[in-house]
């Protein structure tokens, strides 16, 4: 069965440059044994060589991009776009836009995230816990098991990056900025966690360590830079992303993006960058999706209809002495529009 499924997606992966489309594989390929990695479509020898040695770190690859994914389309549900990406679709992904901007970012940290987690638990025989940070205070104590992401974006960059290193094309180099991006993001946005230790439950000493943030506070953050992402080109005999506008300053251009002043037009390394604009998803067909209150747009114009249901959900909750939660069913009609 595993092989079966592994050749099934040999096509797809093959055809669209996305180590990502391995969020697709299901839970129960996710257990990885060093041969698994040789029979991995779309792997070149180096990420083969990598999944061999790190099999253990790849069952956290898995997970960590299949929950970028799910974030994505989650944060994605209300709009035109709906993060709509699969191995059924590669193609969605061809275009260099800012949608495939967002995707490989949060890819990128969301394997970083998953491993970087899994090195603190000491799931991964190859990583432990992360640095301690070197500032004193006394207000509390750097100790406990912070959550490794300097290993984990290591870990990506040797096997994400790798395929588009070896290319120097505006998409590869478009696709390396964004994955920084990413995994910059998510190293930026750690954040502090405290236990208090003392008798009665008192504060006498605190215990700090670093950990990575709830993804889905992450994919927010992420979404603002896609708001903000800015357009970028490939000049001739360049092998550096410029800005294709570069910014405005006292009421003159600072430079086109052909001049020489390329410090001026870098592109900043903190923002999601793409190479052309977003396709008209109004031309694939948006019937039968569910829309809440941004319909006008999800069903670009073709309007939508309205479905009344009755659902039960449990309700007027108590907890009872020990250790039950007792609800009463209640009913609740709700509303639901899908495009026409």
């Amino acid at each position: 069965m595993m092989k079966l499924l592994l050749l099934l997606l040999m096509t797809l992966l093959l055809e669209a440059r996305s180590w990502w489309l391995l969020s697709e594989l299901s839970p129960g390929l996710s257990s990885f044994h060093p041969s698994t990695c040789l029979l991995i479509p779309g792997f070149n020898e180096k990420q083969k060589e990598i999944c061999t040695k790190n099999a253990d770190a790849m069952n956290h690859v898995v997970s960590g991009l299949r929950m970028a994914v799910d974030e994505c389309q989650k944060t994605f549900s209300t709009q035109l776009w709906n993060c709509s990406i699969s191995a059924r679709q590669p193609q969605s992904l061809q275009t260099g836009s800012k949608e495939s901007a967002y995707v490989y970012a949060i890819a990128s940290a969301g394997m970083s995230h998953s491993i970087a987690k899994a090195c603190s638990k000491g799931e991964i025989s190859a990583c432990s816990c992360g640095p301690i940070p070197s500032t004193q205070t006394n207000k509390y104590i750097w100790a406990g098991c912070s959550d490794n992401v300097r290993y984990a974006n290591t870990f990506g960059r040797k096997f994400i990056d790798v395929t588009d290193k070896e290319q120097s094309d505006a998409r590869s180099l478009m696709n390396l900025h964004n994955n920084r991006v990413g995994r910059r993001l998510l190293s930026n946005s750690m954040k502090k966690e405290c236990k208090c230790h003392g008798v009665s439950g008192s504060c006498v000493t605190k215990t700090c360590w670093k950990v990575v943030p709830q993804f889905d506070d992450f994919a927010l953050k992420l979404k603002e830079k896609y708001d903000f992402a800015q357009q970028a080109i490939l000049p001739d005999e360049s092998v550096e992303l410029l800005l294709k506008d570069p910014p405005i300053v006292e009421g003159a251009r600072v430079g086109r993006y052909l001049d020489v002043d390329k410090e001026r037009n870098r592109v900043p390394k903190n923002d999601l960058v793409y190479l052309e604009t977003s396709p008209d998803y109004c031309q694939k067909s948006t019937r039968g999706r569910e829309c809440t209150n941004n319909c006008r747009t999800v069903c670009c114009g073709r309007g939508w209809n309205t479905v009344r249901e009755m659902v039960e959900e449990p309700c007027q909750c108590k907890f009872i002495w020990c250790c039950e939660v007792e609800c009463k069913t209640c009913r609740r009609l709700v509303e639901k529009n899908y495009c026409r």
